[in-house]
């Protein structure tokens, strides 16, 4: 019989997984926050840094999927293994955002970078998925209404009626040639 060293801790009433991918139990996680430091090379060689950015998340989450309910005890066979792993490749080829929800955090506007599904001979009818996810921005443009008045000095002058008087515009009767 297959063991996995893997902590059974769940929150009440939260689904673990990664978009419509849902786990029996969580094997493993990993939350990483990094920062970029700027760097700038001077005269004598020394390196002065002066800014910090916080990069996006990402991480990665490997979860077990038996074809019986580990939290239920629902002994009825289903053979969500073979499911679990149609909706998996089904994922990957959307190339589409996703929910990422692990027992620390839950992760909105994730996508998947990289999708691993073990099946060992041990393990019998379930599978273990492995994704590595990355959090992304979405931008929105937004569109502004800007509003002008121009307000003109002696619009009664010949001079002043004419945009520009110094433009030769050629005939304007209207018909172009």
């Amino acid at each position: 019989m297959a063991s996995f060293r893997a902590a059974l801790f769940f929150k009440a009433n939260r689904k673990y997984g990664v978009g419509p991918i849902l786990f029996d139990l969580i094997l493993n996680e990993t939350h990483n926050f990094n920062n970029s430091i700027s760097q700038y090379n001077i005269e004598n060689g020394s390196i002065i840094s002066d800014h910090i950015r916080n990069e996006l998340p990402n991480g990665t989450v490997s979860g077990l999927i038996t074809n019986f309910s580990l939290k239920t005890g629902d002994n009825s066979f289903q053979d969500k293994s073979q499911i679990a792993f149609e909706l998996i490749e089904s994922l990957w080829r959307s190339k589409e955002l996703v929910t990422v929800i692990t027992f620390f955090k839950i992760y909105s506007n994730a996508l998947i970078s990289n999708i691993s599904i073990n099946k060992e001979f041990d393990t019998g009818i379930a599978l273990v998925a492995n994704f590595s996810f990355q959090v992304v921005n979405i931008v929105k443009l937004q569109q502004l209404v800007a509003e002008a008045s121009v307000n003109l000095e002696n619009m009664d002058s010949e001079q002043n009626k004419q945009s520009a008087i110094n433009i030769d515009v050629g005939k304007t009767n209207g018909v172009i040639r």
